[in-house]
């Protein structure tokens, strides 16, 4: 069985930084990653990243530069906390000095009686060990069997913490040359599913193809209209009935040049190719027309702990007075149990629910009143905004800003007035990367 372990690169960046921070006179020291696991393949595990433990050195019953060991009470709340929760664990040490570390018999002794221990928990968790040397450069994994004969295998499966740096940059993009080598490359590697291709998400890719972003996943199962024209860079009257996703990916190579690597999906987000296409990506940006696809895109983004961007436009207009124009882009943070969309009211369930009704549903919600058949409107320069704000956002993310709190803004183009919005940890069932609600308990099937 093959383990592959996904950690978003910047959360595994500090995670490393602070374990060896945490050394003070070259001891060794633990880390847990906390994980939840997929079947996504045959003999492939996924093992998402969900929480972490970095014990103090006051949660030690021993730690010296030959040994470690977790205080009892500790140890006890951790399974309790996770294990027993059905999650897994990722076991992390070090070892002193410089060279290529190796599992020592101690580790051997230890890990395989703890592998053991934990094989003993229903659902079963899986227990993979690492150790690596002292400034965390170097490292050795394997994974251990919890059922049956206890053996270790070197055979986990592990993401590059950084894309290598090609400090050559592309002529094309030698004007972003002071953003630095580092980020360039990270763009150039992000994959960036985008739902939703129409006014808003065509002028989002638009943009970020611009800044060298190549690797995108593109689903809508909308065709372009006439009505659409008005808001579609660079669309004639000769793109009308063409797939929004086709569009969007020539709109792509236009703006990033041929080394862009374009999936097209022409469906709803609902379906299960269209789930498949998004839990691969290391980036979500919902820009869809709708509550439901949020919904979803907040379900697979939690499940996956894959970032979420979401970025909406508004024209709220009354009879007789001027219409007020308002942007909002929404990014949830990685933290277990934080707020989501859901919980921040960016995405009403209600409505969702309507749109996700059979018709024969819908003709009688509409016939009681209950549905508004009326067309948002909307207008190029308000996208645009909008879109510019969520590359801005991809931008910063790609320079390192780790926004630990989430993003929530609200720009108001009429005042003109901008507004950071805060929200407090949600444990209802819609959190944001939890494995204790609605997204977490059950395995989403794609």
């Amino acid at each position: 069985m093959n383990y592959e372990i996904i950690i978003p690169p910047l959360v595994w960046s500090g995670l490393k930084n602070n374990l060896v921070k945490s050394r003070t006179n070259g001891e060794e020291v633990f880390l847990y990653l906390i994980v939840s696991s997929f079947l996504v393949g045959k003999g492939v595990i996924m093992l998402i990243y969900r929480d972490h433990v970095l014990p103090s050195s006051d949660d030690y019953s021993v730690q010296g530069r030959a040994g470690l060991r977790l205080s009892q009470q500790q140890h006890i709340n951790v399974l309790n906390k996770y294990v027993s929760k059905g999650l897994s664990m990722v076991h992390i040490h070090t070892h002193p000095g410089e060279e290529q570390p190796h599992f020592s018999s101690v580790d051997d002794v230890n890990e395989e009686k703890y592998a053991r221990f934990i094989g003993q928990y229903r659902p079963k968790a899986h227990f993979i060990s690492a150790v690596f040397n002292e400034s965390m450069t170097l490292s050795l994994w394997r994974s251990w069997a919890t059922s049956g004969n206890v053996k270790p295998s070197y055979n986990v499966l592990t993401l590059e913490d950084n894309p290598p740096v090609n400090e050559i940059i592309d002529e094309r993009f030698s004007r972003q040359a002071v953003f630095g080598a580092e980020f360039q490359s990270r763009l150039s590697s992000l994959s960036i599913c985008l739902i939703g291709c129409g006014g808003l998400g065509s002028i989002f890719a638009e943009q970020l193809a611009r800044l060298g972003a190549g690797r995108w996943t593109l689903i809508d199962n909308d065709i372009i209209e006439k009505s659409n024209l008005n808001r579609l860079p660079f669309a004639s009257v000769k793109d009308v009935g063409r797939n929004k996703v086709c569009y969007v990916e020539d709109l792509i190579k236009r703006s990033n040049g041929g080394k862009s690597r374009v999936i097209k999906r022409a469906m709803g987000i609902e379906e299960s190719a269209a789930k498949k296409a998004a839990a691969k990506c290391s980036l979500i940006v919902a820009a869809t027309d709708n509550n439901y696809s949020r919904v979803i895109a907040q379900e697979i983004a939690s499940r996956f702990a894959i970032r979420l961007i979401s970025v909406a436009t508004h024209i709220h207009a009354c009879a007789g007075e001027e219409p007020r124009y308002y942007s909002r882009i929404s990014m949830p943070p990685y933290r277990p149990n934080s707020w989501s969309l859901v919980s921040a009211k960016v995405v009403n369930t209600s409505k969702a629910a309507e749109e996700s009704a059979s018709e024969e549903i819908r003709n009688q919600l509409k016939s009681q009143g209950y549905l508004e058949e009326v067309e948002a409107p909307a207008v190029f320069w308000l996208n645009s905004i909008g879109a510019a704000f969520a590359v801005r956002l991809v931008h910063l993310l790609q320079l390192g800003h780790e926004f630990p709190d989430g993003v929530d803004q609200v720009l108001d183009l009429g005042t003109p007035h901008f507004m950071q919005l805060k929200h407090p940890d949600s444990d209802c069932v819609f959190s944001s990367n939890s494995d204790f609600g609605f997204y977490g308990r059950a395995q989403l099937k794609l």
